[in-house]
């Protein structure tokens, strides 16, 4: 049926009383649309979920390499550090050996 049938194709179509039919095609047209609603509701909030987890994994993201980079200089700063305290060190070494002589 695609809505264009006239009653009488319809009561020469169907041997169940139109007064019987009527009521069960449109309860089934009427589930048929909630369940469509529900569909599109859930798919919308699967949308909008999926927008915020991808915004929020690009935030993390972004900190994560922030704070790989700060690790990084943090490391160069230290290697630096401990390059210089031997420099030091063996600078002071000399001088106390100097000293002793």
């Amino acid at each position: 049926m695609d809505g264009a049938a006239t009653m009488s194709e319809i009561r020469h179509t169907y041997r169940t009383p139109v007064h019987i039919l009527l009521p069960k095609l449109l309860q089934s047209r009427d589930d048929w649309k909630a369940k469509s609603h529900q569909r599109r509701a859930k798919l919308k909030a699967a949308h909008i979920k999926i927008r915020d987890l991808a915004a929020s994994r690009a935030r993390w993201r972004q900190r994560a390499e922030q704070l790989a980079e700060e690790s990084r200089r943090l490391q160069e700063r230290a290697a630096q550090a401990d390059s210089e305290r031997e420099r030091m060190r063996a600078a002071l070494a000399q001088l106390e050996e100097a000293k002793k002589n």
